[in-house]
């Protein structure tokens, strides 16, 4: 379709993009039926087109203030800038020029590597997203990060250390335990 279209979705057919529109049963929505409303799109490459159709193809509704209304929706807001991929190193954790929202991403896409069904929040113990009043949910006596995930409606806690016998970082995580009243 992206090589059909050369990147230029306006062209498709009303009738065509309508059929991607789509509501699951959490709640959210697909986008995709928007797709003659997306713009920038002659830039990007396959790789990017393959990131935004991604990121349209699920969508939280609360999101977007009126479905109906949406004139145009820029693809660049769901392309991954790399040059902005937050990297750490250990000798010099120093988050004071983080921003929450990409901490967050940082810790969710770490965590999706061993956890693959999904990650949609990471938080501290008490629900905060990571900021710098919870030093971004490191720990620098333990030299680790920990807080919870969510998957949707299920919670984890987790754990990621430097492992003292392989001396690489692990990744530890559980359910947590509703407690009984």
């Amino acid at each position: 379709m992206y090589e059909t279209c050369n990147g230029d979705f306006s062209e498709l057919p009303v009738s065509y993009a309508e059929q991607f529109n789509y509501e699951f049963s959490d709640g959210d929505i697909s986008l995709l039926g928007k797709l003659r409303e997306l713009k920038n799109t002659s830039e990007l490459s396959y790789e990017e087109w393959v990131q935004v159709r991604e990121n349209l193809l699920k969508q939280n509704p609360n999101n977007w203030s009126e479905l109906d209304a949406i004139l145009e929706i820029n693809a660049m807001h769901f392309v991954e800038d790399g040059e902005q991929e937050l990297q750490f190193s250990e000798e010099e954790l120093d988050f004071s020029e983080l921003e929450s929202g990409k901490m967050e991403k940082f810790l969710g896409k770490v965590i999706a590597s061993v956890y693959t069904s999904g990650v949609t929040g990471v938080t501290d113990d008490f629900g905060n997203k990571p900021s710098s009043e919870n030093n971004y949910l490191y720990n620098e006596v333990n030299n680790s990060f920990s807080g919870k995930f969510q998957d949707n409606d299920l919670d984890f806690e987790f754990s990621m250390f430097k492992s003292e016998t392989s001396r690489t970082w692990a990744i530890n995580y559980q359910p947590v335990k509703e407690i009984e009243k």
